[in-house]
Formats: structure tokens, sequence, C-alpha cells
């Protein structure tokens, strides 16, 4: 065969067949000389390999599930450390009342948040006339008397009366009147027989408008957890809203918003922390 009376195409189709069998011959001979080289000089080869293929190849996802990861830790903890700084200011509520058998026993009607250090507290206005005790986070049962019932409030004040020469102190919860945003992650605190917690998101906002200002704030917190009086908080641990009876007849995991109550009656401007 004379290379000078070849057509393009078959110096085209030459070259590649001359490639391929190079290729073959290369691979044949480093496979040879692999098995043949010492562990060293292997483990070298194989980790260039390996670093060259995650050089041109990252592993995205892996990355983006390390970041979502993180945000997910950071809210958690943003949220448990909420949780700690308002647990001490919550009270559940008890009167004395009667079981089904007529037998004495104490009755829960719903929670208390501390609004200042000389033990007053907020509460729903359907909570009862009677008397009243405090059961703090502490395990100590407290006296409590309702000191102001505003007219047409939901909201009613405390004050407990500590026992003579007891050095109670008491920790207020810091109140904010600025509107959460949807989605926003939100807890309650609640429980009947002991502290309990749910996480949620605000999912909507509703109820009876004031000056353009809707009353309520919905979330997706299920209505087991909460009771009358349970305090809504945000992530940064102050308390946004008060579940009361009115809000919880509205709809399931519905609180009254702190920003449409007026609380110069109820709670003192310094201790609001707004």
């Amino acid at each position: 065969m004379e290379l000078e009376r070849l057509t393009k195409s078959q110096v085209v189709l030459l070259t590649l067949l001359v490639s391929f069998v190079t290729s073959i011959a290369t691979g044949i001979v480093t496979v040879s000389l692999m098995e043949d080289a010492p562990p060293t000089i292997t483990q070298t080869v194989n980790r260039i390999v390996e670093r060259t293929v995650e050089t041109v190849a990252p592993s995205q996802p892996a990355a983006v599930a390390a970041i979502e990861k993180e945000v997910l830790v950071g809210e958690s903890e943003q949220l448990a450390r909420a949780i700690e700084r308002v647990a001490p200011s919550v009270v559940r509520l008890y009167m004395p009342g009667k079981d089904e058998s007529g037998n004495d026993m104490r009755m829960f009607v719903g929670h208390a948040v501390v609004i200042s250090r000389d033990g007053s507290l907020i509460a729903d206005a359907g909570t009862p006339d009677g008397s009243l005790t405090a059961l703090r986070a502490d395990s100590i049962e407290v006296p409590v008397n309702i000191a102001a019932r505003p007219e047409g409030s939901p909201l009613i004040r405390l004050q407990a009366s500590a026992p003579t020469g007891s050095n109670l102190t008491w920790e207020p919860a810091v109140f904010s009147q600025e509107k959460v945003r949807l989605a926003a992650p939100v807890v309650v605190i609640g429980g009947r027989t002991g502290t309990r917690v749910a996480q949620g998101i605000v999912t909507g906002f509703g109820g009876p408008e004031k000056d353009g200002v809707p009353s309520y704030v919905e979330t997706d917190i299920a209505s087991d957890t909460v009771a009358a009086g349970s305090p809504l908080i945000s992530v940064d641990g102050s308390v946004r809203g008060i579940a009361t009876r009115t809000s919880r007849e509205a709809s399931i995991g519905t609180f009254l918003a702190l920003w449409a109550v007026m609380l110069d009656n109820v709670i003192p401007r310094s201790e609001t922390g707004a």
C-alpha cells in the first residue's frame, strides 16, 4: 500500500487506528509497570488520581447539606437558649377543686408569666376568682391573688404572696410588641403537670383588627401543649404572644399578639423590655 495514494478520509482513519493501538499498548505497559512498582509509588499515584477527580468534580450536594445542617443546628440552639431564658418566668396556676368522686383535688387552671421582680404576673382574663396557687419552675408553690382585672382586657394581673421571711426572687420575662414575620420560628411553653415545649412557625395573622393590625398570631403548634396563659416565644427569648381562651377558641395554635394589646394597665412599662 502506497501512502501517497491514500485519500484524506483513509489518512484520518489510519491515524485513528494507530492512536487506538498505541493507547492500548500504553495501557498494557502502564499496568505491567504498576504491578511491579514498589507500594509507595503506587500509593502516590492513587492519591494524585483521587485529588484530581475531586478537583474536577467537587461534591456540591454534600456541601449544600453541610450548610443546611449548620443553619438548622444554629436555629435549634437559639430556641433552646430562648426556652432556658423564659422557663423560670412561667408558672402553672392551680386552685382547689373536686374530682368526679367528690374528693378534694388540685385543679389546673392555666399558666401565668412573671412581669416584675416583686412577683407580679399576667394571666388569661378567663382565670377564675378564688384561692390560686402558682407553681414555679423550681417546684416552689406560692399563693397568688388577682391584683387587677382591667375591663375589656384579655389579660389580668396577679400578685404573689411570698411566705413571711422567705427570700424568693422572681425573674421577669422580656416582652416585645414588635410584630413577628411569617414563617418565623417560635416556641411555646405549656404543660398541665410539668413543663412542656413545642416548636413551630408563624403561619398567619387573624382575629379582630385594631388600627388595621390583626390581634392574633397563628402558628402550626398543636393545641395539646398550649393552655390558657402559655407564652409564645421568639428565638431572641422575648414573649410575643399569650394564649387566651378567646384566641384558642378562634383557631388551634393561635395566640393573642402583644402588639395588639394595651399593656399599660397590666404590665409596667419599665418591665416589658419593649
